[in-house]
């Protein structure tokens, strides 16, 4: 469907009648805390975009497409919002036939900075990869302008701007800053380790008023690339980056994170598309520090260690609360507990912090899978089954308003099927009863559910004899 959708546009061009709604996206809702791909079969199509920026006022959103020009070449796209519907995105008109990509708008609107391969000059050949931009003039852009000293001598790429004018980008070996002083850019620095510790660190985008940065690095191995997030601290260092977690960092690769004008979306690029989420996970990550759990498998009894990384969080720490085992309680509160799990099921880590004013928690998606021979239990059901005790992927997951959850008991006994939050909250109690023995299934529908639940990641926890067999489900609005 992408692809017919987006055949007819380029068939019918920048003259066809506008259809989409008015708004600041496409005619899109904002995005919750799961990612979804932006603009469908507008700006995300069956070919590779990347690199989405939109001016200030949200009049014009400039993006990078690879595939449908020759030779597989790179080249920018532009859609202009016009009286509030959004045009066609076409190829910008100071985008050239060679490779150009990354459109970045300065944060006052009044540049459009961009990768090329263009000829710097009449007397050098095209191939080489600069920086150019082009600049605001009344209601119009200028041509483009290569971007000079002390850029033009070294590699740049992905460049982003703070509100003063401090330049950050991707040099050849991770992401540099060059300082505005008294209008003349300085020496571009290399930033340090807490930036440049991952092979491949790149793709930096600063906040305007430089609270954070984003970047991505391959962490995982070669060809998975992760993105991260650094804040400033009130000395004016970096903490370490870190993770956006599992909801932005998926199994596959994510790259070229930024934040669009009114700090409300995070874009980024997954699979050759652009997606978005909700911005709030810069702020809700700002206390909670990296987290080590080792091990995070075993066989009850079994103690594991909980260890984080203070050097990842802005100011210091100045209480921890630790919920170890889903039960709403404080286990711990030392900084780096241990905690012995008795009884096998799956675990979420629950980890509130108190920093001066400010308060934040966090459930950690480093769960803890406990197994093994219990006291109470008669038979041999099966460390894989957890003891007889199946609870199966729910389906369809993610889902809306609905989904069929499946599971199985080995023998009569009272069962409860509880769904909790994220934060180990209970959501809402599908099943509490004798049941025999046997496979059972139940079909959850949100809006029977009588209190409104928001989209977000779910625990689906099955009980019984003191074991507990726990599943995520998602639940996508």
């Amino acid at each position: 469907m992408h692809s017919l959708i987006f055949t007819i546009m380029m068939m019918l061009g920048s003259t066809l009648a506008q259809t989409f709604e008015s708004g600041n996206y496409f005619g899109y809702s904002s995005p919750g805390p799961v990612p979804e791909i932006f603009a469908p079969g507008i700006v995300s199509t069956e070919y590779a975009e990347f690199a989405g920026t939109f001016t200030p006022d949200f009049s014009e959103y400039y993006f990078t497409r690879r595939g449908p020009f020759p030779e597989g070449i790179a080249q920018i796209m532009v859609s202009n919002n016009q009286a509030g519907s959004w045009s066609i995105p076409v190829r910008a008109s100071f985008s050239s036939d060679y490779y150009e990509f990354e459109p970045y708008v300065s944060p006052d609107g009044t540049r459009v900075y961009y990768g090329s391969r263009r000829a710097p000059d009449a007397q050098t050949p095209p191939g080489n990869m600069h920086i150019w931009y082009i600049e605001k003039l009344d209601n119009s852009w200028s041509e483009p302008i290569l971007l000079g000293s002390p850029f033009f001598e070294r590699m740049v790429m992905y460049p982003s701007i703070s509100n003063s004018g401090d330049f950050y980008f991707t040099g050849l070996e991770g992401i540099y800053c060059s300082r505005l002083q008294d209008g003349i850019y300085q020496q571009p620095v290399l930033l340090g380790p807490e930036i440049n510790f991952l092979p491949l660190t790149a793709h930096s985008f600063i906040d305007p008023d430089e609270r954070y940065l984003l970047f991505d690095g391959q962490e995982r191995g070669p060809g998975l690339t992760d993105i991260f997030i650094s804040y400033k601290k009130p000395d004016g260092s970096w903490t370490k980056g870190k993770s956006l977690g599992p909801e932005v960092n998926s199994g596959e690769s994510q790259a070229m994170a930024s934040v669009s004008p009114d700090g409300k979306c995070l874009f980024f690029t997954r699979n050759s598309d652009i997606y978005w989420v909700d911005a709030g996970i810069i702020e809700s990550l700002k206390l909670i520090p990296a987290l080590t759990v080792e091990p995070k498998s075993g066989n009850a009894p079994l103690t594991v260690q909980f260890s984080i990384d203070p050097s990842t969080v802005p100011v210091s720490i100045l209480e921890f609360e630790w919920d170890l085992d889903n039960d709403g309680n404080v286990d711990s509160r030392a900084e780096n507990p241990d905690f012995t799990y008795t009884k096998s099921g799956m675990y979420s880590i629950c980890l509130k912090v108190i920093a001066e004013s400010d308060t934040s928690s966090m459930v950690f998606e480093e769960l803890v899978s406990v197994s093994g021979e219990l006291t109470g239990i008669q038979g041999d059901f099966g460390k894989d089954s957890g003891f007889g005790y199946k609870l199966s992927n729910n389906y369809p997951n993610p889902f809306n308003p609905s989904t069929l959850i499946n599971y199985e008991i080995p023998f009569d006994t009272m069962v409860q099927l509880t769904i909790y939050n994220m934060q180990g909250q209970e959501v809402a109690e599908l099943v509490r009863e004798f049941q025999a023995g046997g496979k059972h299934s139940i079909r959850m529908d949100i809006n029977k559910l009588g209190n409104k639940i928001p989209s977000g990641i779910y625990l689906i926890q099955l009980e019984a004899e003191g074991i507990r067999v726990a599943k995520k489900l998602l639940l996508a609005k």
